[in-house]
C-alpha cells in the first residue's frame, strides 16, 4: 500500500507525458508547490515549502527527458537536471523523484535554512531565471484520493485498508494520514528512512489533527520508509451526534500552518457512513427536485449580495473621520463534482481558532499573544468541485426605493475567463422596500427579471458617544433597522504588552443579540477582559469595537439557475479608548 501511495505522485504524469519536447531551450519556472497540499496557494503568503518536504516545480523546458518515479537511493541530478535552492547564502540541491519537461519533483533538503530564497532549475547546463521560495519549518500537505489536494483524504485504517463509504472510521479506531511537510530530519534523505536512518516520531513538531470539530490523539508524526513522505497516526475522537457523515472535515496543523482541508467518512458505529443533510439555514426553500439535482453532482447557483462598511478612523489632524464603503456584487456559478452535496451541507470549520458566535444574549472571549499567536485559517476551497462562472450579460440592473443601479460585468484575464458583477452604490441606495433585479441574458444565463423585498440596513445609533469607555462599567450598544428575524454581533479587540514588555497580549470578545432587541449591554465581566489602552508617547492606542449585522437569505427566481439568493450585511466600527 505504501508503494501505491508514493506512486500517487505520478497520477498527473499521464497527461504530462505528452507535453511538447523542449529541446535546447532555456528552462522557466512558474510555480513551486507542496506535492500533496499544492500549497502555497497563488498569491498567498500564509505558508511556504517545509524543510524535508516533497515539492514540485512547474514550468517549461525544465527537462529534455521524461522519467518515471525514481526509487531510493535518489540523486540530486537526473537526466542532467538539478534543482538548486539558495537561502541566506546557503545552496542545496534537491534529491529528485522524477523529471518532465513541464514538472519536476524532489525533496527540499532539510539543511536548507528557513527564510526567503530562490530556486533555479539547471537543465543540462541551461539555467532558469530564479523564482522566489519561502522555506519554513513545517507546512504539511495532505494526500487526497483525487491527487488535487481537495476532497477525501487518502487514509488507511489500523488494518491498512483505505477508508471509504463502506469502510468508515469509528471513534476509538486508529487512522494513518499521508502527506509531506511535517519538518526537517537529520537523516540521509536520499535513501530509505529505515533502521538507523529512520527519523522516528518528530515530537519536536507540534501537530494537531481535528476531525469533525474534535481533536484527535496524535500517536506518531514522521517519515514513512520513503524519503520525504510523512505519515500521521491518530486515534479517532468521539464526535457530536450530528457530526458523523461521509464527509467529516479534517484539519491538520503542523507548527503554525494548516494543511489543505480534507474530509473522511466517519460513522458512530459500523462500517457504512451516511451523507450530511443539506444546510437549510444557508439554503432555505430547497425543493426535493433541488435536492435531487444537488445529489446528482451538478447545480447552478448564484447570489446578489450587498455589503456596507462604515469605519471611524483617526484623521491626520488629530480628530476622527468616517469612511463608508458600499458594494453590490453578483455571481452566477456552475458547480459539478462529487463534493457538491458537502458544499450545500457546509460542515462547520470547528477547528479554526477564531471566535464563534455564542447564543443570543451571551458573549465569548478569546486571548492570544505573540508567544501563542493566532494560526492563519486553513483554506476554504477544500471541495472537490469544478467551478465555472457564468455570463449573464454585459450588465445587470437593480431598481429600488433609492433609484436604479447598474451592475456591470467584470471579466478577468484568467483562463477560462471569470465573470463577476460589481459596483459601488451610494450609501443611501440600500433602503427598506421592494426591488426589481433584472438582466438581459448572456451565453450562459437567459434574460430574467425578479422582485424581492429588503429590510432597512442596520445602523449603529450611539457609536459617536463611545470614544472613551470604562471597562468596569460595561458598555451599551444601540441600533436601529436591520432584519428582526436575524442576529447581530458586537465585537471588540485590544492589545497590550505584558508586565515584562516582551509579550503582546491580544484579547477579543464577541456578543450576540437579536436585531429586534435594538440594543445590548456588553457586561463588565467581558469588557474588563480587554487590556486597557496604553500610551505611546502622546498617542493613546485605542481598542476597536464593531457592530455586524446580516439579513436573512432571500431566494429569488432566476431562470436557468437552480438556486439564487439575495443577502446583505452591515459592519460599523470605531476606535475606543479603554479605561
Amino acid at each position: 500500500m505504501s508503494h501505491q501511495i508514493v506512486r500517487s505522485m505520478s497520477r498527473s504524469l499521464l497527461f504530462l507525458l505528452f507535453s511538447a519536447f523542449a529541446f535546447a531551450q532555456t528552462p522557466a519556472i512558474t510555480q513551486i508547490l507542496n506535492n500533496y497540499g499544492l500549497e502555497p496557494l497563488a498569491n498567498s503568503q500564509a505558508s511556504g515549502i517545509a524543510q524535508g518536504s516533497i515539492f514540485i516545480v512547474k514550468g517549461s523546458n525544465l527537462s529534455d527527458q521524461t522519467t518515471g518515479l525514481q526509487n531510493a537511493p535518489l540523486s540530486t541530478t537526473l537526466q542532467g537536471v538539478r534543482i538548486r535552492i539558495t537561502v541566506s547564502g546557503v545552496t542545496t540541491f534537491a534529491p529528485l523523484y522524477y523529471v518532465l519537461p513541464v514538472q519536476l519533483a524532489g525533496i527540499l533538503p532539510s539543511n536548507t535554512p528557513v527564510g526567503s530564497g530562490t530556486v533555479i532549475v539547471e537543465n543540462n547546463g541551461r539555467a532558469s531565471a530564479p523564482l522566489n521560495i519561502q522555506v519554513v519549518k513545517s507546512a504539511f500537505g495532505t494526500l487526497t484520493l483525487n491527487g488535487s489536494a481537495t476532497g477525501e483524504a487518502t487514509v488507511q485504517d489500523q488494518d491498512y485498508t483505505l477508508l471509504s463509504r463502506t469502510n468508515a472510521a469509528n471513534p476509538g479506531k486508529y487512522l494513518i494520514f499521508y502527506g509531506s511537510g511535517i519538518g526537517a530530519t537529520t537523516k540521509d534523505e536520499t535513501v530509505a528512512q529505515t533502521g538507523a536512518n529512520a527519523s522516528g516520531d518528530l515530537t519536536n513538531v507540534p501537530v494537531t489533527v481535528t476531525i469533525g470539530g474534535k481533536e484527535a490523539t496524535v500517536l506518531y508524526r514522521g517519515r514513512t520508509q520513503f524519503p520525504g513522505l510523512d505519515q500521521i497516526n491518530v486515534q479517532v475522537p468521539a464526535l457530536d451526534p450530528g457530526a458523523y457523515s461521509c464527509g467529516v472535515l479534517v484539519y491538520i496543523r503542523a507548527g503554525d500552518t494548516y494543511s489543505n482541508v480534507t474530509r473522511i467518512p466517519v460513522a458512530a458505529s459500523g462500517k457504512t457512513c451516511t451523507d450530511p443533510p443539506i444546510d437549510r439555514s444557508r439554503f432555505p426553500d430547497l425543493s426535493q427536485a433541488d435536492v435531487d439535482r444537488i445529489l446528482s453532482g451538478q447545480a447552478k447557483v448564484g447570489a446578489l449580495t450587498f455589503v456596507r462598511v462604515s469605519a471611524v478612523t483617526p484623521s491626520a489632524t488629530g480628530g476622527t473621520m468616517v469612511t463608508q464603503t458600499s458594494a453590490a456584487n453578483a455571481v452566477f456559478l456552475s458547480l459539478s463534482g462529487p463534493d457538491l452535496r458537502y458544499y450545500f451541507a457546509d460542515p462547520a470549520m470547528a477547528a479554526i481558532p477564531v471566535l464563534v458566535n455564542p447564543a443570543p444574549g451571551s458573549c465569548s472571549v478569546i486571548e492570544t499573544s505573540t508567544v501563542a499567536p493566532f494560526v492563519p485559517a486553513p483554506p476554504s476551497t477544500y471541495y472537490d468541485l469544478v467551478t465555472r462562472t457564468l455570463d449573464a450579460g454585459a450588465s445587470l440592473s437593480l431598481q429600488g426605493p433609492g433609484g436604479t443601479l447598474s451592475i456591470p460585468r467584470i471579466d478577468t484575464a484568467l483562463e477560462p475567463a471569470q465573470h463577476v458583477y460589481i459596483t459601488t452604490p451610494a450609501d443611501a441606495f440600500l433602503q427598506s422596500g421592494s426591488y426589481t433585479f433584472s438582466g438581459p441574458g448572456g451565453p450562459d444565463v437567459g434574460a430574467f427579471s425578479t422582485t424581492f423585498n429588503m429590510k432597512s440596513p442596520l445602523v449603529w445609533t450611539n457609536r459617536e458617544s463611545l470614544q472613551t469607555v470604562t471597562r468596569a462599567d460595561g458598555v451599551r450598544i444601540t441600533w436601529t433597522g436591520g432584519d428582526p428575524s436575524q442576529q447581530v454581533s458586537i465585537t471588540g479587540i485590544n492589545s497590550s504588552l505584558d508586565p515584562t514588555n516582551s509579550v503582546t497580549v491580544t484579547v477579543a470578545f464577541v456578543c450576540t443579540a437579536n436585531q429586534s432587541d435594538g440594543g445590548f449591554t456588553v457586561p463588565a465581566s467581558v469588557l474588563s477582559r480587554l487590556p486597557p489602552s496604553r500610551s505611546l508617547g502622546s498617542f493613546i492606542a485605542p481598542g476597536v469595537v464593531a457592530l455586524v449585522g446580516t439579513s436573512s437569505v432571500i431566494r429569488v427566481n432566476v431562470p436557468g439557475m437552480d438556486y439564487f439568493y439575495v443577502s446583505s450585511s452591515s459592519t460599523e466600527s470605531t476606535p475606543v479608548t479603554l479605561r
